[in-house]
């Protein structure tokens, strides 16, 4: 809905016209993770490295293109740093060379690294959102790590065709926050890393708005580009 439509310089439809947003769902910070035996214990180390030996670090991502890499990217030019790109056809198959010791690092959902983390396989250097994560309260946004004002989300939301009648779009947004104020339906979404994020319709769009902006401006600057 964002960054896949970002990428292309031929569109088949407008993120911010041709949908009604509903309410958003879910919000998940993305995370910067290493291998358990790397030498990496913050941001920190890891930049000193890669300007020590410019263009040798690695970092994995689920694919070209989408979140993760253009996430990576713009950090290497906030950062200043040179460090090659190893795209993989998902998380798992980048987590697992990671786990080997075959990248240096990867940019990926929490989800995806969660697991790795708690059983002491990876360890993460810093999350992408705003705030720390609950789950992982020792370990500091990129924010704090150097970069101020460096935040993505990756998030879950509802949304309909754009020529759905306004009263349909305040009757199922009254329903999807109702669902979403169950403890049943929280409790696995707080256990992945996600805060629960139910929205009015305007507010969605307002957040929709920005994260298009934003995501846009970062990729301009990174250049990628599917087309």
């Amino acid at each position: 809905m964002v960054v896949g439509q970002a990428v292309r310089k031929h569109k088949n439809y407008d993120t911010l016209k041709d949908f009604a947003p509903i309410s958003l769902v879910v919000r998940t910070p993305q995370v910067m993770v290493v291998n358990d035996a790397s030498p990496f214990r913050s941001v920190k180390d890891l930049i000193a490295a890669a300007k020590a030996k410019p263009g040798t670090l690695t970092y994995a991502t689920a694919g070209v293109a989408g979140s993760s890499h253009v996430l990576g990217s713009f950090f290497n030019i906030r950062a200043g740093i040179d460090t090659l790109h190893v795209p993989y056809k998902g998380g798992g198959p980048g987590m697992l060379d990671l786990r080997a010791g075959r990248v240096s690092y990867m940019v990926t959902s929490m989800v995806s690294a969660m697991n790795q983390v708690k059983e002491g396989r990876a360890r993460l250097l810093a999350v992408t959102g705003a705030k720390r994560s609950p789950l992982f309260p020792d370990v500091p946004t990129l924010g704090e790590s150097g970069f101020p004002g460096f935040e993505t989300i990756l998030w879950h939301g509802v949304m309909a065709p754009a020529k759905v009648p306004h009263e349909v779009v305040t009757r199922v947004n009254r329903e999807v926050v109702k669902v979403l104020a169950m403890p049943d339906v929280q409790k696995p979404i707080l256990a992945e890393g996600g805060a629960v994020s139910p929205s009015t319709p305007e507010e969605f769009t307002a957040f929709l708005r920005a994260d298009v902006e934003r995501w846009t401006k970062m990729i301009k600057q990174t250049g990628i580009t599917l087309d």
